[in-house]
């Protein structure tokens, strides 16, 4: 597990490494140096040539350190300075104590170091690689002249074939939110060396694109260091054994849950099938499709571990006979892949969240997905109905960001740009456990205080199918685990991984859904 920082957090760790544990700011300094110069050495040869383009903060002092180390390692480097004027001397301008030690260490090995406004991409060389230290976390606003031209010289460069090596974040990105400040272009890296924890907004788009590859450096500033533990987390190079419960060599099919699949109907047979097969895939024990009566036959072809249970559409007693039949036999139950939007999908929705209401602690959880999440959205004595199962089981939600927005009943703008917040508000107003779906998929749940963001997988996801085939896991995961958000969190993260599996193997462009449970290895579970 990974925490992910704002800036804020990150600053008041910074000083309680230096203020509590009596680490001197200019030693944690030297080890963030260390970490770039040793990323630099990894990326280029021994001879190369290096340009330090550096800010006038710790983050452009941070910069100058290392390229010092590389000098002494025996590269060539120029170094580019905000604070360093045409005579070269030091500006007036604001800086720190830290920055003025640097630029001393640097005149006292006898290093020339330039002022920023030189640096261009008009050269006759191209360097074999750009240490980005213009701006750090601290940035709160668009970078302007001799900024924005560096920044703007930064990727020229990049674009003639230099390497970009970003210090602790791309300079010009919003270190919380991922965005670019203001209209400028932030600096497009090829590598970010992230010093101590991961910032919130190198783990969000489109942060995440200018980023490129993240190298996490220790610079001695750890947990400790953090005056309370951070809501937001991520998972990182977790495997199924560290999110999964471990399956009882004594267990049997009763043991691993009891499912009852609501989905599909006419001409949507898919989404029943995907959803059941992939809960079947993740180890649940018994899986019974609940599905219109015309799907039988593809069903029961199609996939022959799966019990099965039929209805007429038209007939809102065979709907309620259905309910009561597979809810007697489940123990955890998914509704809504595939089901529509008809008066019979209405009619079987309600008729499942009232059972679920009235017998309080028989459910594990009850996963609401697709379908079932617009028609709460359009209905309040619906959206009643599942605060009110909520109140008798553990209910989960997982919808994309559309099918959110309708349920928050905002638009998909306002959502985005506030989804931490609009998220845990909804789950604590309904007592429900969210997951949602994005390129950046978020998890809260109910009173607590953490909030999950996953950040495996990739656009071999964005396919027909891919979320029946999350809402079958995610079943299959609650009805073994007693944390609907840990079930929540582990089903993201290792759906995600097997569409990195995959795509490693044949191309993102060519995933779809029922790959993601198929093929030799399947889930890896």
């Amino acid at each position: 597990m990974q925490y992910l920082l704002t800036a804020e957090q990150m600053r008041a760790a910074d000083a309680q490494a230096s203020e509590k544990f009596r680490i001197p700011s200019i030693v944690l300094m030297e080890r963030a140096a260390l970490s770039l110069a040793d990323e630099v050495m990894k990326n280029a040869a021994p001879d190369a040539e290096v340009i330090i383009a550096a800010g006038n903060g710790n983050n452009g002092a941070d910069g100058l350190a290392a390229g010092r180390i590389l000098c002494e390692r025996g590269m060539h480097v120029r170094f580019y300075c905000s604070l360093i004027q045409s005579d070269g001397m030091l500006s007036p301008g604001r800086t720190t104590d830290s920055m003025k030690t640097q630029l001393s260490i640097l005149r006292a090995y006898g290093y020339t170091v330039h002022p920023l406004e030189e640096l261009s991409a008009s050269g006759s060389k191209t360097p074999d690689i750009v240490v980005d230290a213009v701006f750090g976390i601290g940035l709160l606003r668009e970078p302007e002249g001799k900024f924005a031209g560096a920044i703007s010289n930064v990727n020229r460069l990049h674009e003639l074939g230099a390497k970009v090596i970003s210090c602790d974040i791309p300079s010009g990105l919003n270190a919380d939110t991922g965005k670019p400040m203001g209209g400028c272009c932030p600096v497009c890296a090829d590598i970010t060396v992230c010093m101590g924890f991961l910032k919130r907004g190198e783990m969000l788009y489109p942060g995440v694109r200018y980023c490129g590859k993240i190298v996490r450096a220790d610079i001695g500033i750890t947990k400790r260091s953090l005056r309370k533990e951070p809501e937001l987390f991520c998972y990182d190079t977790e495997t199924t054994a560290d999110l999964l419960p471990a399956r009882r060599p004594d267990g049997n099919k009763g043991t691993f849950g009891k499912l009852s699949v609501f989905a599909g109907s006419v001409c949507m047979s898919g989404a029943a099938l995907l959803c059941a097969e992939a809960a079947c895939r993740s180890g649940c024990g018994m899986v019974r499709v609940v599905t219109e009566e015309a799907n039988r036959v593809i069903v029961q072809s199609s996939l022959p571990e799966a019990l099965l249970t039929t209805y007429l559409p038209e007939e809102p007693e065979s709907i309620r006979r259905a309910v009561d039949s597979a809810a007697s036999f489940a123990d955890t139950i998914c509704a809504g892949p595939g089901i529509g939007r008809t008066q019979a999908a209405g009619i079987m929705l309600s008729e499942i969240l009232r059972v679920c209401a009235e017998q309080k602690g028989r459910f594990r959880a009850i996963v609401l997905d697709a379908d079932a999440l617009r028609l709460i959205a359009a209905s309040k004595e619906m959206e009643d109905q599942m605060t009110a199962a909520a109140g008798a089981s553990n209910v989960i939600l997982t919808p994309h960001l559309a099918e959110c927005a309708d349920l928050l009943h905002v638009s998909i703008e306002v959502l985005s740009d506030d989804l931490f917040h609009l998220l845990k508000q909804y789950a604590d107003r309904h007592h429900c456990t969210i997951l949602c779906k994005d390129a950046r998929s978020v998890a809260v749940s109910c009173n607590r205080d953490k909030i999950y963001l996953n950040v495996s997988g990739n656009s071999g996801l964005s396919t027909a199918g891919s979320g029946d085939v999350l809402a079958g896991m995610t079943t299959a995961f609650a009805a073994v685990m007693e944390d609907p958000f840990a079930a929540v969190c582990a089903a993201s993260w290792l759906h995600g991984r097997r569409a990195e599996s995959l795509s490693a193997q044949e191309g993102e462009r060519c995933v779809i859904a029922s790959d993601l449970f198929r093929g030799a290895h399947g889930f890896d579970l």
